[in-house]
């Protein structure tokens, strides 16, 4: 039995591009969460719950926060699988975060595995080849392939129970329908959004069969089967959440789309953009639609438009979440039908007449041509003027142009006549510009998406390990949130948690607009020693550290950030006259 399951010749290739894909992922593994951190809040809550467990008791069903308060800490969250696993690993090597970040990586080349594997059901095997060269290179699923966030263990099981149903579906074996039942509790439990694929399972069960599906027993069971799981776990999750207060952004923020939806064109422009940039790439969606009108409404195009159709649902119910910026992430679901449509694309580049095919391939080239010598240019430039930039851009694509030999290319003969004369010297232009493509992409939104904060949590990171030393090991402080509500008014996960990761510490968290000296002052009174305040934090009230000061014991400041401790100034005789006659004087 073979990793994979296709003709000898093919497999060399899928094995490469595997290792290939397994490169990508496994970029900065080994970087901890020291200022380094991608998306601070989430990560930081994971890796603190992961040191809870292993620090405050392994129980499973309660995985606590630092941003705690006076309490336990118990939070409303997903399954926490990948936090629980960290922990485990933790007692036999000590707590390091790059375990989670294994973890994560392996989860992610399961998920590529699979996905092969799904391609490979669906397409032919050049078809499979181009779809999988696509979830490979793409920079979202490489971006997440190793963060310490539940998206790995989602994808890997979310993919699972597409193709697990589909083999059922076609082939009505027990094996492949247990399994797609467990794939589908699992990716629930992983991540609650992603209930999202029961929709799409039920578009597949109506074009087969109709409205006659809903009197098949054993579609029942699948749905009861496949949400029984995850209905007893968020109910408990939701117990927490009413008893202690404490959510991570399920029951703390409002996700929900409203009527400002259809007046309102941020959320359409945001959902476009995330989906564009993030999954298709502009380049790879050019190609798909050329792919549309060559091979038509055929088995893989249907299947890959409901599945989009099932995600598009999901995107617009969750829109005030689905449209944001910081939430790219939430787009990870669409990159497999994507990937999908790609290689169907190319496999109908590739036996569709050839006049059409030609024409097809020009514009596609033109448009590749166009768009990322503009690109690469545009990114060299802004980067100074690096040659070594736009070196490391196009070099793997220059390197595939010169050892690309045409003579591989065997013309298939019908008659005295060849179909194919055309591809010596096109296919050379055309690999060059896949390669650049997505090179040039990769570059690109690696550095719009990690560089917008680096410094900042850098300097954080410095100013935190600096202050631990201040804080005795058991004392509870604040720190400063995020926006109380967004733009609209509606209510956000504000909890900021990588300030108590870094410290070590447990402690209060106090949303931006609520940051003043009476709010500090009521949870001194529930046990609160020391205020850690940021200075993004503060700009919508800038006279906030002169009134800290004329209160409490500024220990240390930074760029950043100050460390209040929450203690009484004590003033001399002079300090008071001077502040007196500064109050009483013009």
């Amino acid at each position: 039995m073979h990793f994979f399951p296709m003709t000898k010749p093919r497999r060399r290739f899928f094995w490469l591009l595997f290792l290939l894909g397994a490169s990508i992922r496994s970029i900065n593994i080994w970087q901890g969460l020291d200022g380094n951190i991608r998306e601070s809040w989430r990560e930081a809550d994971i890796a603190s719950i992961a040191r809870n467990y292993y620090q405050e008791g392994m129980d499973l069903c309660y995985p606590r926060i630092d941003w705690r308060g006076d309490g336990p800490g118990y939070a409303e969250m997903e399954f926490p699988a990948l936090p629980y696993l960290m922990a485990l690993f933790y007692r036999l090597w000590g707590i390091h975060e790059t375990i989670g970040k294994i973890l994560s990586f392996c989860f992610s080349l399961a998920a590529f595995y699979f996905f092969i594997l799904l391609s490979h059901h669906l397409l032919p095997e050049r078809g499979a080849l181009a779809a999988s060269i696509f979830f490979a290179l793409n920079p979202l699923t490489g971006r997440t392939a190793n963060t310490l966030q539940p998206e790995s263990f989602m994808l890997l099981f979310y993919i699972m129970a597409v193709y697990f149903f589909i083999k059922w579906r076609k082939e009505s074996t027990f094996s492949s329908y247990s399994l797609a039942i467990l794939s589908t509790g699992s990716v629930i439990l992983a991540k609650a959004s992603a209930i999202h694929i029961g929709l799409f399972f039920l578009f597949i069960l109506s074009l087969e069969k109709g409205r006659s599906f809903i009197r098949e027993k054993e579609n029942w069971i699948y749905g009861l089967l496949s949400l029984i799981p995850g209905i007893a776990w968020y109910h408990h999750a939701h117990c927490l959440w009413l008893r202690f207060g404490n959510s991570l952004g399920i029951s703390n923020e409002s996700h929900w789309v409203g009527w400002d939806f259809f007046v309102n064109p941020y959320f359409i422009k945001g959902i476009l953009r995330n989906e564009i940039f993030y999954v298709w790439m502009p380049s790879g969606l050019i190609v798909v639609l050329l792919g549309l009108v060559l091979s038509k409404l055929n088995r893989v195009n249907k299947l890959c438009l409901l599945w989009l159709a099932a995600i598009s649902i999901y995107y617009f119910i969750a829109a005030r979440t689905t449209a944001d910026g910081w939430a790219f992430y939430y787009h990870l679901v669409s990159v497999p039908p994507a990937a999908l449509l790609f290689g169907n694309a190319v496999d109908a580049f590739l036996q569709h007449r050839q006049k059409v095919r030609l024409k097809a391939l020009l514009v596609m080239c033109g448009f590749w041509m166009a768009f990322t010598i503009g690109l690469g240019f545009a990114h060299a430039l802004e980067q100074g003027g690096s040659f070594c930039t736009l070196l490391l851009i196009y070099l793997p694509g220059l390197i595939a142009l010169l050892f690309f030999k045409p003579s591989e290319c065997r013309s298939e003969e019908r008659g005295n006549r060849s179909e194919t004369w055309w591809l010596k010297p096109l296919l050379p232009i055309v690999l060059f510009l896949i390669v650049t493509t997505f090179a040039t992409m990769s570059v690109y939104l690696a550095k719009s998406i990690h560089s917008s904060e680096y410094d900042r949590l850098q300097t954080l990171y410095t100013f935190a390990k600096e202050s631990e030393k201040k804080i005795p090991p058991n004392s509870l402080i604040i720190c400063s949130g995020g926006p109380c509500t967004d733009r609209d008014g509606y209510p956000v996960a504000y909890n900021a948690s990588y300030m108590f990761y870094w410290l070590n510490r447990k402690g209060f968290s106090i949303c931006a607009e609520e940051q003043n000296v009476d709010a500090v002052q009521a949870l001194m009174e529930r046990g609160a020693c020391f205020y850690l305040v940021e200075r993004s934090s503060v700009v919508q009230r800038p006279t906030l550290k002169n009134e800290l000061e004329e209160h409490y014991q500024l220990l240390d400041e930074c760029s950043e950030a100050y460390l209040f401790s929450l203690q009484p100034v004590v003033r001399t005789f002079s300090q008071t006259i001077r502040a007196t006659d500064e109050f009483i004087l013009p």
